[in-house]
């Protein structure tokens, strides 16, 4: 009996040193600043990091397709509205989830707004697990950081983490590049409806849950895509609306709000707009995002003079 309590005490002793080892092996490795420089992934998403607390608006998340849709400078400039743009390349909801916790730590945005096309994006819900661990512990996502250290700038033993970088474009990809798109009918309606996995379902509940929690509303939206955006997706999209109560629209069905024009406003043949294009997207959503009568406007405060900062150079260095 003794022996098995002393083996028992033993394994726990283990495996708290072990934790203990994780937590400091995190405090290490986990990125110091939210840079590229400093070892920080899709540092541009992440620039959100860097924004003063409770400045937020309004938070888009989505891949690619959301990235290269929305100007949150050109919100902010037409109605003194502040937005930010959390999108990544292939962005699968487990991370869209990710960036909702790390946002909501110092933000507390009233909408969320999640472009369609991650809930196609495939993958397995232990993801959801893995990266609650790496959250926990973040030395299980920036272990390889190792490898990098002569190159970094953080190369000392302060292990202070303070994100304080702020992104001009604030998450926005930009493109003045223009690439003819032979669209067709490419929405001609359909009644087939796209399939939409359990895990990725289970997902976006998970989502909408926590948005209620924090009190936010998610509104789903779709932006123009010729290319990988399907009807039978739109409709897979308005039947998850009507079943989870959640708000959709669809810009590739609006044009007369957002006119696109695909022989002017995409870089790589309708999967992704340009900067012309994305104008268009962005001045719906701003009139859409003010009307609905819930965001002051904060232009000539002087506690955003960051963003009338970003507004200038965005337009006189990023987009010239």
């Amino acid at each position: 009996m003794q022996i098995k309590v002393k083996n028992i005490l033993s394994s726990v002793l283990f495996l708290l040193g072990l934790l203990l080892l994780l937590i400091a092996a995190s405090l290490f490795f986990q990125p110091k600043n939210n840079t590229e420089a400093h070892g920080m992934e899709d540092a541009k998403a992440n620039g959100i990091l860097g924004e003063s607390k409770e400045t937020i608006d309004v938070l888009f998340i989505g891949d690619s397709v959301s990235y290269c849709s929305v100007i949150p400078i050109q919100i902010w400039r037409d109605y003194g509205i502040t937005s930010y743009m959390c999108g990544t390349s292939l962005q699968q909801l487990y991370y869209s989830k990710e960036f909702l916790y790390k946002t909501f730590k110092t933000q507390s945005p009233k909408i969320v707004m999640l472009e369609g096309t991650p809930i196609f994006n495939n993958f397995m819900y232990k993801e959801n697990i893995r990266t609650a661990i790496e959250r926990k512990l973040p030395v299980f996502r920036y272990h390889d950081r190792w490898k990098t250290f002569g190159t970094m700038l953080e190369l000392d033993t302060d292990l202070r983490v303070e994100y304080t970088h702020q992104e001009i474009a604030k998450g926005y990809y930009y493109s003045p590049a223009v690439e003819v798109v032979d669209a067709g009918d490419y929405t001609k309606p359909t009644d087939e409806v796209a399939g939409v996995l359990e895990d990725n379902k289970r997902t976006l509940v998970e989502i909408i849950e926590f948005c209620k929690e924090n009190g936010a509303e998610l509104i789903l939206y779709s932006a123009p895509n010729a290319l990988t955006w399907t009807p039978s997706g739109h409709n897979a999209l308005v039947q998850l609306a009507e079943e989870l109560g959640l708000t959709y629209f669809d810009m590739n069905y609006m044009p007369e709000d957002v006119p696109i024009d695909w022989s002017m406003d995409s870089f790589d043949g309708g999967d992704h707009l340009n900067y012309a294009g994305a104008q268009k997207v962005t001045s719906y959503l701003g009139r859409y995002l003010a009307e609905k009568g819930i965001f002051a406007d904060k232009r000539g405060d002087e506690r955003y003079k960051t963003w009338d900062d970003a507004k200038k150079e965005f337009y006189q260095s990023v987009v010239n």
